[in-house]
């Protein structure tokens, strides 16, 4: 599903929340926490409010920075964070390419019916059960014998 939508499209994050998928920033992290050796890899965040209630959010990664207004400071750091992958990865064209690179896939996240279902028969282990018995049983002596 995530194949035909774009690494800016900006439903990419209420998509992916309502599928269990990470958040554009999570995995702008995740990318970062990666490939911690190809230089700079420090995320800066910063807001500025705008007017009627919009905000300015600019991430800056290295060489590479994105600034998006937003109506709000969630919304507008996801959307950085998309436009910083998007510059990171030109070559990728879909958040679904993204997803398997950094994320976990729908097909992982969505465990199939028959998984769930599986129930795995163990043996019960004679030679523990016995010895447990028979320690019972000397306790219960023990006991008995205590009380008389």
């Amino acid at each position: 599903f995530f194949d035909d939508v774009k690494v800016t499209d900006p439903r990419v994050n209420e998509l992916g929340n309502k599928v269990g998928q990470p958040s554009p920033f999570q995995l702008l992290l995740e990318c970062l926490r990666r490939n911690f050796g190809m230089g700079n890899t420090q995320c800066e965040v910063s807001t500025k409010a705008l007017k009627n209630q919009k905000c300015e959010f600019t991430i800056n990664v290295g060489k590479h920075s994105a600034t998006v207004v937003a109506k709000n400071k969630r919304e507008g750091k996801q959307l950085a964070a998309q436009a910083i992958l998007a510059k990171l990865h030109p070559h990728v064209p879909s958040w679904g390419s993204l997803l398997r690179l950094y994320g976990t896939s729908v097909e992982k996240a969505i465990q199939k019916p028959e998984e769930m279902n599986d129930v795995k028969s163990h043996a019960p282990n004679h030679s523990v059960l016995e010895s447990l018995r028979e320690e019972m049983k000397k306790l219960h002596r023990q006991k008995v014998g205590h009380d008389l």
